[in-house]
Order: structure tokens, then sequence, then C-alpha cells
């Protein structure tokens, strides 16, 4: 579903807006915005690869909940894996965090944080 140019009223100047990409762009911001998911994050970025056991083992959580948080970032592309034999090492997929970071400083370049923490609150 998209907001076409043709769909603004007269004098309005808005850009065409993909409410696809907007429900992709939520999806990977929220993969982001998790403490856990952070913690994997700086760890894989610490370590290169590392199995489930050793995650599960540095960051003293259940196995259940880092296989949880390893699949939304896997559907996010931001962790990736490579099969082994029994083993399933998880590692960073640098270039695609990068993408995500450059697009997100873009996003926000323009607006002072004091502007974006009044947008969550009413």
């Amino acid at each position: 579903m998209s907001l076409k140019v043709s769909d603004a009223k007269p004098g309005d100047k808005k850009e065409l807006i993909n409410f696809d990409d907007v429900k992709k762009a939520a999806v990977i911001i929220r993969a982001l915005n998790n403490p856990l998911r952070k913690r994997l994050i700086d760890f894989l970025l610490k370590n290169e690869t590392a199995t489930v056991t050793n995650i599960v083992f540095n960051l003293r959580e259940e196995q259940t909940i880092i296989s949880q948080h390893l699949n939304i970032l896997r559907k996010a592309k931001i962790v990736t894996f490579l099969k082994k034999g029994k083993n399933v090492y998880y590692f960073l997929n640098k270039p695609r965090v990068a993408e995500i970071q450059k697009s997100l400083e873009g996003l926000f370049d323009e607006i002072p944080i004091e502007d974006l923490k009044k947008i969550d609150k009413p």
C-alpha cells in the first residue's frame, strides 16, 4: 500500500510513501530495540562467531530464549548462520548492520533527540 503524490491535497509537498517499506523498517527497528538482542549483537561483534551453547554460557540466558532472539535477528537479516556438521555458528551480518546504520543516520540527521523523545509521549 502506498500514499501517492496524486492523493495529496493541492499545496501539500508529500513524497511517495510505501507503507510496506515502513512495516519492514519497523520490524528491523523492533529487532534492534531489545536489551537482550543488543547484548547478542555486542557479543557477536566482539567474538565474530559463536554457537548457541557459547552464547548461552556467556550471556547467562536460557537456550530457548537465546534461540528465539537469534531467530528474530535472523529474520531481520542482522544475524546469519553457518552449519558445520552438528554445530551451527552464528555471526553478525556486518554489511547489513552497516546498511541499517547508514539508513538510520539519514533518517534522523535533522531531528534533535529532544524532538524524537516527544514523539512517543502524548
